[in-house]
């Protein structure tokens, strides 16, 4: 375990108790007892039972497998998303979140802005800004309103308050070059556009901004490829820097794409 990973186990499982409101365990302990023993699986996480139903998680998983939910259908997708609601995309391993928050803090620079596509609810931007590497204006942009919901009590219990703003990152609501950094992670490969999404992500970066995507290789409802990354980015004067992530006991492999905007 590196630095990172170790300095994170002890104040990332924290964070994620305070906001998530359940114990830190891998996402793959959680499903399983979800699975098989719902009931058990809502005792130990009080906060799985504002999901909907008691038992609407414990169908989702069942009929989609931890990743098969890359597979529903667009129509399906808000449904199944809000159903799943947090607990799939915080609880990850402490490898993984060390691993992105390694590389994200290589390329932050105080930035004066800082926008999050694809938010969900925000443990890495709610984090950094509890932490105090984020100090101006930080905005969040999803397009299912539940999940910017819980994104906005993630932020109260980080002490935090930041504009969320409902939206898709095909046509992001914000003018041309309006943040230093942009930050999209987790979000790419569910968008089947993704091109246009990246493309939105750049128009929207300021001259000598920062863009930091992190996607998965593996599990994903898209084909994106570092030669179609590099063709969209080379569009906007960004020449891209790839890293890869498949350790052990990683939920999903990885892939981070970052560069600077001439």
């Amino acid at each position: 375990m590196n630095k990172t990973a170790q300095r994170l186990s002890k104040r990332w499982p924290p964070f994620l108790h305070k906001v998530v409101e359940a114990p830190y365990e891998s996402a793959d302990v959680i499903l399983r007892m979800l699975r098989y023993n719902p009931e058990k699986a809502m005792a130990k996480y009080p906060r799985l039972r504002e999901i909907k139903d008691a038992s609407e998680i414990s169908r989702v998983f069942a009929r989609y497998g931890p990743h098969g939910i890359f597979t529903v259908s667009d129509k399906e997708l808000p449904r199944v998303m809000a159903a799943v609601g947090d607990n799939y995309g915080v609880l990850m391993t402490v490898e993984d979140h060390a691993w992105i928050m390694d590389n994200l803090l290589e390329q932050l620079r105080s930035p004066a802005s800082f926008l999050d596509v694809g938010c969900g609810v925000c443990p890495y931007t709610a984090f950094l800004v509890r932490e105090g590497y984020l100090r101006g204006q930080v905005v969040g942009v999803d397009q299912m309103p539940e999940i910017l919901g819980r994104a906005r009590e993630v932020f109260e219990r980080a002490q935090a308050s930041h504009p969320l703003v409902l939206g898709t990152a095909l046509r992001l609501p914000f003018a041309d070059a309006s943040f230093e950094h942009v930050f999209c992670n987790d979000a790419l490969h569910w968008i089947k556009g993704w091109r246009r999404a990246l493309n939105e992500m750049c128009r929207v970066l300021a001259p000598g901004g920062r863009l930091f995507v992190c996607y998965s290789v593996k599990f994903t409802r898209t084909l994106i490829t570092e030669r179609g990354i590099i063709e969209e980015l080379a569009k906007h004067g960004i020449k891209p820097a790839f890293v890869s992530f498949d350790a052990v006991g990683s939920q999903t492999p990885r892939t981070i794409v970052t560069g600077c905007k001439e």
